[in-house]
Parts: structure tokens; C-alpha cells; sequence
């Protein structure tokens, strides 16, 4: 049975937003600096790398992260509980990387092929900076995790914002120095991630002194009548987001290794520079559906009653893709030459290409955050995620081959629409919602007048 919203969703959302719209502008001259001093060339290297630091990372948490969100989240600030969490991480941790490096040294010893395939054209200090950024990130998404299902979103904001404007300084002195290369800039990455590690630790330690003690409320009693958490309860909901989250990741990144393999090796380092400045900028969209996806899960998870605002939210997000793609399509190319330089110009159609399909998951995105919370990453959401990741494939092998990096962008347009549509469906089965309420516009004002109305009602719940 859901509970009433909370008074903090629409002060939640705005503090977010501001924040992360804080965070487009720093994004894009990062971008731009990194994609400037590296040229298409070592831009795909780069990316190519970053690709790999997220799978190995997948791989190792088994969605670890989205399972302790969903826990602190029913457990509504425990401090005990919020402490037994990370002891059960940690312990994952050190039991991940152990076998994560028997894992390595046998590809070494049996498949020396596989091995010398992956270490191919990367130097020491590149390697290094991998693992690197794979232990950092595993640390920063757990706990990470911790302070989201905590609700904790202005914190995470705060140490999000000031580490990226740290990180924008040190590259635009390594810039301005002209030492920004592939290696620097992956080892910035790496101690960017640390830094963010650390600083999410902290928060964490305040988040727990302020906790509710054990003895102040009541524990929730799962499906069978037993206390929560438990770590088999926390497993089976981690390997749930697991095959929720492999095939997302997969689904958004599955294209750079495609063009890996199909694309001549004189050009494939270029194109997929090009291709990947066009997908960064695209991309930038999804910080508001990262945004609202993100509050909703956490109060789904806490059985909040969020259908209403779900669905707001993802007409919001629609309307922002939309807007974002006309844009592009009247000003993009020259201002991509503007900010990139003219070896980036080829970026402009995959940019324009993956935009359109990005603001189908601006709708989709709010949707899918309340699914996941709600039923703790159902099947609906996994079965949605793994047909787009085959659609994205499919595509490719068809239209790579023919078009290179262009129809890696049509497949990436397809695969997102394929996942929104089913996303969505399973949201209004799932929240006994009519398809028509998808499918009536709403003007701008009234959006803006409903928004106006949550936060004069939450006011009023704040006063009584």
C-alpha cells in the first residue's frame, strides 16, 4: 500500500534540477576542452576506455547499488540498518575484486589472445588509470546508493557540483598547459571518482548520526512476515537490478564496441571520436530524466504514492527532448564546429540522430524510475531494456557495415524508442493508468500551474 508524497518532491526536484542544470554547462566545456586537446583520434581511445571502466564495474557490483537503495529506501533512515548495509557492501567489495583478479590472471594464463586484445594500443599509465577508476566507482556507487535511497539528494547534489567544478579547472589548466592527453585525462577521471568515493563516505557518516535510532519506528514486515534487510533479500533484489542494469548499460554502449569490430582499423579510432563527441552533447538531455528517475525510485521505494507525478514528470522531460531537438536541428552544426573546431563537424548528424531518440527516453525515464521502485526492478523493466539492446544490435549489424558511425546512430534512435514504448506500457499496467492519459498534450502553462499546485499543497502540509 503506497503512503502519501512526501512534502519534499517538488523542493527534491527543484534543488535537483538546479543543480544538475548547474552541472549541463560544466559538462559541455569539459567535453569540449577534453575533445579539443585530444582531437577525434585519441577521443575515442578515451571513450572507448571509459566504456570499459563501466562494464567491468557493472560486472563486479551484480547491482549491489540498486538493491541497498531499495532496502535504506523501506527502511526509512535506520541507522542500524543503514550501518549493517555498508558492512554487507564492503564485504561484496573485497569479495568482487578478489575474484575479479582470479578472473584476470586465467584470461592471462588460457586466453593470452583475449588478453593481448584488450591491452592492445594502451599504454601503462592508461591500464592503471582503469583500474583506477573501476575501484573508485565501485566505491562511489555504493554509496552513492546509500544517500539516494536515503533521500539524501541535496548532499549528493553538493559534492556532485563542487567536484565537477574542481575537475573543470585541473582540465582547463592541463589545457591551457597543453598537457591534456589520453593519459592525464583518464587519470583525472579516476581521482575524480576517488574524490567523489570519499567525499559520499562522509556524507554518509552525518546521514547516520542523524538517522532514526532502531528503536523509534516500526520495521516494515516483508512478504513472509520476516524482518528486513536481510542479505538474501538484498542479493535478490541486487541480481534483479543486475539484469536490469547490464543490458541499459549495454543498450547505451554496445554501439562503441560494434564499431570496434565492423570499422576498418585506419578509421575506426576517428569515426568513433566523432561519434562519441555527437553522443556526449545528446546525452547532456538525459540529466533531467537521470534527475526525476532518480527522486521517483526513492520515494516508489519508500511506497509513496507518486503515479501523478510520475507521469508529469515524463511529459516534462518530453517536452524539454523536443525542445532540445529543434535546437539542434536549427543551430547544432555550426555551434558543434563552434565549441569542437572543424574536426568535429562530422559529429553533427549521429549528435541530431541520438538526440531524437534520447528525448523518447526523456518520457520514459521518470516512468521507469517509479517501476523500479515500486516493485524493486520488476521484469517489465528488464524485458523492456534486453528487447532494446537486441533491436540496438540488430540495426547495427545492418546499417554499421553500410553506413559506419550513421547507422550506429539510426540504431541507437530505434533502440531507444523500442524501450520508452515498452517502458511505458508497463507502467500504465503496472499503475492502472489508460494509455489515452499518455497521449494528451498538455500546455506548457498548465504543466507549470500543476507544479505551482504540489508545491502550494506541500506548503500547507509543511504549516499544519
Amino acid at each position: 500500500m503506497q503512503t502519501p508524497l512526501s512534502p519534499s518532491f517538488a523542493r527534491s526536484v527543484a534543488w535537483t534540477l538546479a543543480t544538475r542544470f548547474a552541472l549541463l554547462p560544466l559538462g559541455l566545456l569539459q567535453g569540449v576542452l577534453t575533445a579539443r586537446a585530444l582531437g577525434p583520434q585519441g577521443l575515442g581511445l578515451y571513450s572507448a576506455v571509459l566504456v570499459d571502466v563501466n562494464l567491468i564495474t557493472t560486472l563486479l557490483a551484480l547491482g549491489l547499488p540498486g538493491g541497498l537503495a531499495v532496502l535504506v529506501g523501506e527502511a526509512q533512515g535506520d541507522k542500524q540498518t543503514l550501518h549493517k548495509l555498508w558492512k554487507w557492501s564492503l564485504r561484496h567489495v573485497l569479495g568482487a575484486l578478489f575474484f575479479g583478479s582470479l578472473i584476470l590472471v586465467g584470461t592471462y594464463q588460457f586466453l593470452p589472445s583475449v588478453f593481448a586484445k584488450f591491452v592492445a594500443e594502451r599504454s601503462s599509465w592508461v591500464l592503471v588509470s582503469l583500474a583506477m577508476c573501476v575501484l573508485g566507482q565501485l566505491g562511489r556507487d555504493i554509496h552513492n546508493a546509500l544517500l539516494w535511497g536515503s533521500q539524501k539528494f541535496f548532499a549528493q547534489n553538493r559534492t556532485g557540483l563542487f567536484v565537477s567544478v574542481l575537475q573543470l579547472c585541473v582540465i582547463g589548466i592541463l589545457f591551457r598547459c597543453k598537457t591534456l592527453t589520453t593519459e592525464t585525462a583518464l587519470l583525472l577521471q579516476g581521482t575524480s571518482v576517488w574524490l567523489l568515493c570519499i567525499a559520499f563516505l562522509w556524507q554518509l557518516s552525518v546521514v547516520s548520526k542523524g538517522s532514526l535510532q532502531p528503536g523509534n519506528r516500526s520495521l516494515r514486515m516483508g512478504t513472509e512476515g520476516a524482518e528486513f534487510p536481510t542479505e538474501k533479500r538484498l542479493y535478490q533484489i541486487s541480481f534483479r537490478n543486475f539484469l536490469h542494469i547490464l543490458p541499459d548499460m549495454l543498450l547505451f554502449r554496445i554501439d562503441v564496441y560494434l564499431i570496434e569490430h565492423f570499422l576498418a582499423p585506419s578509421l575506426m579510432r576517428h569515426d568513433l571520436g566523432l561519434y562519441q563527441a555527437g553522443v556526449r552533447v545528446a546525452e547532456l538531455i538525459l540529466l533531467l530524466p537521470g534527475t526525476l528517475n532518480a527522486i521517483l525510485f526513492a520515494k516508489a521505494a519508500a511506497k509513496e504514492a507518486i503515479t501523478e507525478k510520475a507521469l508529469l514528470s515524463a511529459k516534462v522531460g518530453l517536452y524539454l527532448g523536443l525542445m532540445s531537438c529543434a535546437g539542434m536541428f536549427l543551430f547544432g552544426k555550426p555551434l558543434l564546429t563552434l565549441f569542437y573546431g572543424d574536426r568535429f563537424a562530422g559529429a553533427y548528424t549521429p549528435c541530431l540522430l541520438v538526440l531524437l531518440g534520447c528525448s523518447a527516453l526523456c518520457f520514459s525515464g521518470p516512468l521507469a524510475g517509479a517501476l523500479s521502485g515500486a516493485s524493486g526492478y520488476p521484469k517489465s523493466v528488464i524485458y523492456a531494456q534486453c528487447a532494446a539492446l537486441l533491436c540496438n544490435v540488430g540495426v547495427n549489424l545492418w546499417l554499421l557495415p553500410k553506413l559506419g558511425m550513421i547507422g550506429a546512430a539510426w540504431a541507437s534512435l530505434a533502440a531507444y524508442v523500442v524501450s520508452a514504448v515498452w517502458i511505458s506500457v508497463a507502467f500504465a499496467r503496472r499503475f492502472h493508468v489508460p494509455l489515452a492519459l499518455f497521449f494528451r498534450p498538455v500546455p506548457l502553462r498548465h504543466l507549470w500551474g500543476q507544479i505551482r499546485g504540489q508545491k502550494v499543497q506541500e506548503k500547507a502540509q509543511e504549516n499544519v
